[in-house]
């Protein structure tokens, strides 16, 4: 497969480590450019959204690719996709073989996995194939093996049989170091003062610094603006809104309904627990960016289209009882009030 420009933003050498994930960006670095046999196998990596899982992975790929290595890089949805594909088209064999034939097999986001059973069994064939021939596995997810709902205990046992270490949010320091990279890349320059105040504001999710980035890009080639604190203080604001972090939408909707933060996130629920797992869900959607996909695995839920059904059981009830839609607004509101008074006071430290 041809890849265009992305081997040009994920590269190692672009990667900046600290100390919560020197050791991961080391190993994964060290097991792509070493020829032979697997020493450490599989390799599971989990963390957050926006950590730079992704960016090691690709970052893996590429290096392969460019020297000609037998590589597949995958998300789990392209997984489950290629999968069925081949199952409608009657060609297990040619899917077995493609993924079971290469010398590095990459996998991000395997948390998409749950629920798919038949799915869960054939990446245990091919992790099991791939590890007797002593071939390199690199997977990532969002949460650690144990902590996965629905997906079968012998997949499990195959993820932690090798090094799994998780990978954690960039400290002050190294955020510091990404804005500036991402500054030299983009051909702008910000004063000392700004850098600091993004890498205060930005949350902990990288690729918001690229967004930011690249919006003053934009102020100050296309608009011809000088960036000034204001500025960015109000491009930060308007993006707040992606910000909004599951753990606080869960904490306002729990305390309200007097249900434990741990049930909202768990399967088979008393009527209670499913009405504030089902508004958690729908609040998640309303005013974050993470997927359908995202969204399903991480509250125990089969699918997408669980979510999807859930969304609109939701708008239904927002359209039908005015009580209802008043107490969805008060939830959105009470968020992104609780959002905002971490923020705020940074704010006003840097605009005195």
């Amino acid at each position: 497969m041809k890849y265009i420009n992305i081997k040009e933003t994920y590269t190692f050498e672009k990667f900046i480590p600290d100390c919560s994930n020197e050791f991961v960006y080391t190993l994964i670095k060290s097991v792509t450019k070493k020829d032979g046999p697997a020493y450490y196998n599989p390799i599971f990596i989990h963390g957050p959204t926006g950590v730079g899982k992704t960016h090691l992975l690709k970052s893996a790929r590429n290096y392969l690719q460019d020297r000609d290595k037998s590589v597949v890089y995958i998300t789990a949805k392209q997984f489950c996709d290629d999968y069925v594909c081949h199952l409608q088209n009657k060609s297990m064999t040619q899917f077995r073989k493609k993924y079971r034939g290469c010398n590095f097999f990459l996998m991000d986001n395997i948390q998409e996995l749950s629920y798919k059973k038949e799915i869960q069994k054939e990446l245990f064939n091919i992790l099991e194939v791939m590890n007797l021939s002593q071939k390199q596995i690199i997977l990532a997810s969002n949460i650690p093996p144990k902590s996965m709902n629905n997906i079968d205990e012998e997949l499990i046992s195959k993820f932690e049989c090798g090094i799994v270490k998780s990978i954690k949010a960039a400290e002050f320091e190294t955020k510091l170091a990404i804005i500036n990279q991402n500054c030299v890349l983009e051909g702008i320059h910000l004063k000392n003062k700004i850098v600091d105040y993004i890498a205060e504001n930005i949350g902990d999710d990288v690729r918001d610094i690229e967004k930011i980035i690249s919006n003053l890009k934009a102020l100050s080639y296309l608009s011809k603006e000088k960036i000034t604190l204001k500025k960015v203080s109000n491009i930060i604001e308007e993006n707040k809104e992606l910000n909004i972090y599951l753990e606080e939408i869960i904490a306002i909707v729990s305390k309200d309904l007097r249900v434990a933060p741990i049930d909202i996130k768990l399967p088979n629920k008393s009527k209670k627990k499913f009405i504030a797992q089902k508004i958690s869900i729908y609040l998640t959607r309303l005013l974050t960016s993470n997927s359908l996909c995202f969204i399903a695995s991480y509250f125990g839920m089969k699918n997408r289209n669980s979510i999807s059904k859930i969304i609109s059981d939701i708008n239904i009830l927002i359209e039908t009882k005015s009580q209802f839609k008043s107490k969805i607004l008060q939830y959105k509101n009470k968020i992104k009030t609780r959002h905002n008074d971490v923020n705020n006071k940074n704010k006003l430290l840097y605009l005195k």
